[in-house]
């Protein structure tokens, strides 16, 4: 952590936020104070402030106007965030470079009040720095954490504590010897702050002069005599000494859940020494221990057993050197972000879910896809049947329209040659080759020779005749899918005289397989129909619709008459 903020001190690439997240008393607000020195010392932003200009003097003492320091825990409302940092963020710094909002405890914030500090933490100006402290990392929202550099303090060692200890002692002239000094270290459990406070309180009790016991007394501390022989009880397996020894702890006055705390402690450090014996000489184990841990292990079995073949010396110091660049590795990583094990495994759930969702569309694409292939197959099979039957219908239908005439319908490609899917082929020589340059488009070709023609264009054919043609095509069509009725409406305006004849036949010749509507003025029509419907416009403007049922046999009794 301490490399990263120098690091970027130096380089002048300044975050707008910060969140010290850890526990209790390892110097998140000390460490947020030395950040906004180092932002606006005279000399900064700098790695190393001076302390000696204004704005280190005045930060170091609280009282900069420019640094705001804020108790989350007391202004947890929505209002005290506008109040205090939303309506200040505008506002340049009075004298400084900076303006530093250090919030300490800032879980303690309510949803809306986090919410409002979401933008300003976002977007904030370019003088403006946020420094946030919590002892519960996790309560803080996640848009919070990943719009800020986020940095872990861990507790601090029993080494650390015994040192700052000794120096305080040595400044207030106190007699307290080591041993002393490690069990309020102990006591303190990583915090420095409780450490202090610890021996301001021994102090109080013992007066200038400190022992081990004295500690243990105002403390509560077990000691470790008692759990030594606590241990040797069980592992003896005598169960009246254990019994005793518990007993003795409870005239004491110690918390009996202190006493089960401290022996798994001590468990901890003989499993420790029973691997590596020269553990026992680490203060964090055994400073204020007057027994031998490693003596005590070996009573218990514990001892550690060498190797019975040793490495090599290459292997030896391959490993030492490995050991060695992993150790530089760590150290040039720093801190681990907390937030990166979490959005990692959100990362690959997102990812597994895309994943999961390529395999869906890929399933219904291919299904898709299939469902067009036999989509497509089925109108090609359906168009084709109807081709070939409508080609059968109309050749019928043109032998009814022009007694001994002959048509024909082709299907023609737009590319190679033609396909003849229904029709007999035509006579070699009949007629002109077409050019290449001259292929006609992908459709349906209409052939037609009419009784005494040798003609197949209908370009050559007579206007009635062609109008004829259409209709014997929309017969065929009619025939190859019929319906319930068909609705023909000025026939007679695309016919002659000649050829109405002709098209009432062909009503009449298909009347039993289709009904047909035709709208006619024409009396010749009219007198085909079977059913007449008349429309007249009455004098009041409104359309009047007349019907009669033709009889079929009227107009033969009419002949006969005549006749």
């Amino acid at each position: 952590m301490t490399q990263t903020l120098r690091n970027s001190l130096s380089s002048r690439r300044i975050h707008h936020a910060f969140v010290f997240a850890g526990p209790r008393g390892v110097g998140k607000t000390t460490t947020a104070r030395l950040l906004a020195r180092a932002l606006n010392c005279v000399a900064g932003p700098t790695a190393s402030p001076c302390g000696e200009c204004d704005a280190c003097i005045e930060i170091a003492q609280g009282r900069d106007m420019d640094v705001l320091e804020i108790d989350a825990a007391t202004h947890t409302g929505i209002d005290n965030v506008r109040e205090v940092i939303i309506t200040g963020l505008a506002i340049s710094p009075v004298r400084d470079r900076y303006k530093v909002f250090i919030i300490d405890e800032v879980h303690q914030l309510s949803v809306q009040s986090f919410n409002a500090l979401l933008k300003s933490v976002e977007e904030p100006p370019p003088h403006v720095v946020f420094i946030m402290a919590t002892t519960s990392g996790d309560r803080i929202p996640d848009t919070i954490l990943s719009r800020a550099q986020v940095f872990e303090f861990r507790p601090i060692g029993l080494a650390a504590i015994a040192a700052q200890l000794r120096m305080i002692a040595d400044a207030e002239g106190l007699t307290v010897p080591d041993d002393a000094l490690a069990l309020v270290a102990r006591a303190a459990d990583g915090s420095m702050r409780d450490a202090e406070s610890a021996l301001d309180q021994v102090i109080a009790f013992a007066g200038t002069t400190i022992t081990a016991d004295d500690v243990s007394a105002v403390l509560g501390i077990v000691g470790r005599d008692l759990l030594f022989d606590m241990t040797t009880a069980v592992a003896d397996e005598d169960p009246a000494a254990a019994f005793t020894l518990a007993g003795r702890a409870v005239d004491l006055g110690y918390e009996l859940r202190l006493v089960c705390r401290q022996l798994a402690g001590l468990s901890r450090d003989l499993l420790l020494v029973s691997v590596d014996p020269s553990c026992a000489a680490d203060p964090d184990i055994a400073a204020e221990s007057e027994r031998d841990l490693a003596e005590l292990a070996a009573g218990l079995g514990l001892e550690a057993a060498p190797a019975t073949e040793p490495l090599p010396d290459e292997e030896r110091d391959a490993l030492a050197v490995r050991v060695e660049r992993l150790n530089r590795r760590r150290e040039q990583l720093g801190p681990v972000n907390p937030l990166a094990k979490q959005e990692y495994d959100e990362a690959v759930a997102h990812v597994e879910e895309l994943e999961e969702q390529r395999r869906d569309l890929e399933s219904a694409l291919a299904e898709l896809e299939g469902l067009i292939t036999e989509t497509d197959k089925r109108i090609r099979e359906s168009f084709e049947q109807t081709f070939e039957a409508a080609a059968k219908n109309f050749e019928e239908v043109v032998e009814h329209l022009f007694p001994g005439g002959r048509g024909r319908l082709r299907l023609v490609q737009s590319e190679g040659p033609r396909a003849v899917i229904a029709g007999e082929d035509a006579p070699d020589g009949a007629e002109p080759p077409v050019e290449e340059d001259e292929q006609p488009e992908a459709g349906v070709e209409i052939e037609v020779t009419p009784p005494g023609k040798s003609t197949k264009r209908l370009s050559l054919l007579s206007g009635g005749e062609k109008s004829l043609v259409a209709l014997a095509f929309m017969f065929a069509v009619f025939l190859a899918r019929p319906c319930p009725f068909y609705i023909l409406d000025e026939v007679e305006a695309a016919l002659d005289d000649a050829n109405i004849d002709r098209f009432l036949s062909l009503v009449g010749a298909y009347a039993d397989r289709s009904q047909f509507i035709v709208i006619t003025h024409q009396r010749r029509t009219m007198a085909s129909a079977d059913v007449l419907y008349g429309v007249s416009m009455g004098n009041d403007g409104v359309s009047k619709v007349v019907s009669r049922k033709l009889d079929s046999e009227q107009p033969r009794q009419d002949e006969a008459r005549a006749a």
